[in-house]
């Protein structure tokens, strides 16, 4: 059983990446050969802060063939994990009389890092299919937009992905109020059922999508890289934002990462993964289904590392979190949501870092919890979920 941190408590989080499944003997190689290459050349030292050139020329290329963007190395800023990403397009494009839009369901570090640069957050409705366009349109009537942002591959943390027709809409809602969309496509490469759905960036003629990606997802988070993408003139912005921050990132890793994105190594990688992770949703899927029935409901994700689990009304969510704990459980803040201050009766759950082992052991501690509160079968009917986005 995997046990997390001081509390010694398994941990399903809100969706990581297994750290066990890295090819450690292909990284050290590429480590090696990045110290070697730097250190007889010269070059560990100083170096461009929006990162070494290889890896960003690595991550265009892999954009343009793998994911429609019409990008060249100068438009890509390469930072440290997709959080940095966000947090420097709330830099550039906010202040205190901006006004930043999130889904009424969304990443909740980034609407703090939006806030910390002085916009106003406001939340638009999602349904079962993400972010509606209708109410955008109806917010940029009575508010000045700045800036909307979304997860629209594997909507965070519902795992929903947003219809194309949506997109589109999307894109010409941007034009026509002149707001700019922070896409955060945080595990593109993780999808099961068949080809990704382009991101936005792909579809947008007019520069109005900052695309921001990670890396940390498909190989560890500890690594810390990610990328934004955006026009030249704002990846210059980026950089001298970068030079305030920490001058820049960690060459070693770069160069060593690039080399494994150039080799291929990298997409072996995530071959490998996807299978590992697809076997894990479909038998944590068995096990919710088996063990929580007429208590949870989901919809099985067409990709991702997590799911959205709803219980029924009557569950309440912070005796929840108390009783997973006495059962050996951690239900962390990450994985629990809230709109305004009512909590939402759900949580992210995260099965890519945790073997089937781990992740039987983990739905019985919650079976567990579960009946604590609720005495008998419930039958399962949508009326008995009232947390769905709406």
């Amino acid at each position: 059983m995997k046990r997390e941190g001081e509390t010694g408590k398994l941990v399903f989080s809100d969706g990581i990446p297994d750290t066990r499944l890295i090819p450690y003997d292909v990284l050290a190689r590429a480590y090696r050969h990045a110290m070697v290459t730097l250190v007889r050349h010269n070059q560990l030292g100083y170096g461009d802060p929006a990162g070494t050139p290889e890896l960003r020329t690595a991550i265009a290329n892999m954009l343009r063939m793998e994911r429609g963007l019409n990008v060249r190395p100068e438009q890509v800023c390469v930072v440290r994990g997709s959080q940095m990403g966000i947090y420097l397009a709330a830099r550039l494009l906010v202040d205190r009389d901006s006004c930043a839009v999130f889904e009424s369901l969304s990443y909740p570090p980034a609407r703090e890092a939006f806030r910390s640069c002085g916009a106003t957050v406001l939340n638009v409705a999602q349904d079962e299919n993400g972010l509606l366009p209708d109410a955008l349109e109806d917010l940029c009537r009575t508010h000045t937009v700045r800036i909307v942002y979304v997860t629209p591959h594997h909507q965070f943390p519902t795992t929903v992905m947003l219809p194309a027709d949506r997109r589109m809409r999307l894109l010409a809602l941007a034009e026509q109020y002149g707001f700019a969309i922070v896409e955060d496509d945080y595990d593109h490469e993780f999808h099961y059922l068949h080809s990704p759905v382009p991101p936005l960036a792909s579809l947008d003629r007019n520069g109005r999508v900052l695309h921001i990606g990670s890396l940390s997802k498909v190989l560890a988070p500890g690594l810390r890289l990610g990328y934004l993408v955006a026009a030249e003139r704002v990846i210059e912005r980026c950089a001298a934002e970068i030079m305030l921050i920490d001058r820049q990132g960690n060459q070693l890793t770069e160069l060593a990462v690039g080399e494994l994105m150039s080799s291929g190594e990298l997409h072996r990688h995530i071959r490998r993964t996807l299978k590992v992770y697809q076997a894990r949703r479909d038998f944590v899927a068995t096990c919710i289904t088996e063990r929580l029935a007429g208590w949870g409901q989901f919809d099985l994700p067409a990709g991702g590392i997590a799911l959205w689990l709803r219980f029924v009304s009557q569950v309440d969510m912070p005796r929840l979190v108390a009783d997973c704990a006495k059962q050996g459980l951690q239900i962390t803040d990450g994985q629990i949501f809230s709109q305004e201050t009512t909590p939402v009766r759900a949580i992210r759950l995260g099965f890519g870092h945790l073997t089937e082992a781990e992740l039987d052991a983990g739905i019985r501690c919650l079976a567990a919890a579960l009946k604590q509160q609720v005495a008998g079968a419930i039958n399962i009917d949508r009326s008995n979920f009232p947390d769905r986005p709406r």
